[in-house]
């Protein structure tokens, strides 16, 4: 059985590449599931971005200065982190998530 990992670079250009892994490796993924994906993609902190999670001004306070710095950012989601870390003016960020959604 294999299975599929997306990897996206936000570096100024947007484009996807997918891998193809083996899938006993993966674990399963939640996310794929139409039911609980419909009501967690209106959770505040998706529909706000980071300034609508709680935790975000807190752990925004913790990272370090990411200008000229490489990033990667495992289990990407929504793409928030990678976002914010180009707004910093990080060298490249790279995004790596299970779900294709």
């Amino acid at each position: 059985m294999e299975g599929k990992l997306t990897i996206k670079e936000n570096s100024g250009i947007n484009y996807e590449e997918i891998l193809t892994c083996r899938g006993d490796i993966m674990k399963h993924n939640k996310y794929e599931d139409v039911h609980f994906f419909s009501a967690y993609k209106k959770m505040t902190r998706l529909v706000e971005g980071l300034e609508g999670a709680g935790e975000w001004h807190i752990f925004k306070d913790l990272l370090p200065e990411l200008q000229h710095k490489s990033v990667l950012d495992l289990g990407y989601g929504f793409c928030w982190h990678c976002s914010y870390a180009r707004q910093q003016h990080a060298k490249s960020v790279i995004g790596v998530d299970i779900s294709e959604k």
